[in-house]
């Protein structure tokens, strides 16, 4: 008998609610494997891009950390507070 038959007959008897946080775990483990799988793609890039990351104009960015989905806010030099002030935008 392998792991996952060994699993599925336990959680055979395990009252409903348990069953179910056993499937929210279940869940859990493999969205954690995906966000491997995506961190093995970030790190395989940042070589090829090391060139284009690692530059004087970029220094200000350099220790600083991002969580997946983070909204980060860059300003454009068309996005000028004064002449948004003056009702144009």
């Amino acid at each position: 008998m392998n792991t996952a038959e060994i699993i599925f007959n336990q959680c055979k008897t395990l009252p409903e609610p348990l069953a179910r946080e056993v499937l929210d775990f279940v869940g859990y483990l493999k969205g954690k494997q995906e966000q491997g799988g995506i961190n093995d793609l970030i790190m395989a890039q940042e070589g090829a891009l090391s060139s284009i990351w690692d530059n004087a104009e970029d220094e200000a960015w350099n220790g600083m950390m991002f969580e997946p989905g983070s909204i980060v806010l860059i300003p454009f030099p068309f996005s000028d507070l004064k002449t948004r002030k003056k009702g144009l935008f």
